[in-house]
């Protein structure tokens, strides 16, 4: 995408700041449209590791080799252990995102509508990468790719924890539980806007809410017992996810990372772009993720400040 001013565009635009008129003019093109929301921010890179593939680099990856049998030899033989070792081969999704803008909407609009829209398809394409990530630690099969249907680490889940009071200390403490006992620290917590309401009551002393406006943007929320509270309007009401730390939850294997061409359609009078990206989703341990489905709200029963 190509911002940058020719030398007549600078004339005209420096002509047109020297009169009210021509001021105006640049003015109204600086206007922003009423937007229902804040534009989406992803957050699933925020979660799993990022690895940036070099051209015609493998997309795969071992996990750390398990020891799972240990054998006593007979007659005094070296007793000796099997190691079990997975190699996990993932393939490229391939995203995209294809505006079209009429000629008539570009010369009626009262804002720059190319380049308002050409954001807004970068924000439609975080909301599928994210809806990809979120599948990948909601799946029994751990990937978000259909075809990988070899399960990783034994295909070892966690079991869901249910409750019928919101989001309540009780439901987190029990889901932070099922990922420290592998001695994994749970490093973010993905929710909806309906349990940022029961999280809001919560005492001050386990939850850490975020006052800084600039990250509330981002969706991020605050800090639970050291981990990072993000909400999306992407995760389903009423689920909870608790991931460990990237390292030890999954990748997100960047092939081509957010690119864009023009792809305008003469014949009808459209302007027109295309945004993509291929990646490979995975969570390759199981066991570093759990989750929370919660009904009803949270009501206290102690002072919550």
């Amino acid at each position: 995408m190509n911002n940058t001013l020719s030398e007549s565009d600078i004339r005209d635009i420096t002509a047109a700041l020297q009169t009210p008129q021509g001021r105006s003019t640049i003015a109204q093109t600086m206007l922003e449209p009423f937007k229902k929301g804040r534009d989406y921010v992803g957050i699933g890179r925020q979660c799993f590791a990022v690895d940036h593939l070099p051209a015609g680099a493998p997309m795969w990856y071992d996990l750390d080799p398990q020891f799972v049998a240990a054998t006593v030899s007979a007659k005094g033989a070296v007793n000796y252990t099997e190691i079990a070792t997975t190699r996990v081969t993932l393939d490229p999704l391939i995203l995209a995102v294809y505006p079209k803008i009429h000629v008539l909407d570009v010369a009626t609009r009262r804002f720059n509508i190319l380049d308002r829209e050409q954001e807004r398809a970068q924000h439609e394409l975080a909301k599928i990468e994210d809806d990809k990530v979120f599948l990948a630690f909601q799946n029994s099969t751990i990937s978000a790719d259909p075809n990988l249907t070899n399960l990783v680490n034994a295909g070892q889940l966690n079991a869901i924890v249910t409750g019928t009071t919101g989001f309540s200390p009780t439901v987190a403490a029990q889901s932070f539980a099922a990922v420290e006992q592998y001695d994994i620290p749970v490093a973010n917590i993905i929710i909806n806007a309906n349990q940022q309401q029961d999280l809001r009551l919560w005492v001050n002393r386990n939850y850490d809410p975020v006052t800084q406006r600039e990250l509330i943007k981002t969706g991020y929320l605050g800090d639970l017992w050291g981990a990072q509270v993000r909400q999306s309007r992407r995760q389903t009401a009423g689920t909870i996810n608790f991931l460990g730390d990237p390292q030890y939850l999954g990748v997100i294997s960047v092939r081509i990372d957010l690119s864009h061409m023009d792809a305008p359609d003469p014949q009808q009078l459209y302007y027109g772009f295309v945004f993509f990206e291929a990646l490979g989703i995975a969570q390759l341990i199981s066991v570093a993720s759990s989750q929370a489905n919660v009904t009803g709200n949270y009501y206290p029963t102690y002072p919550t400040s």
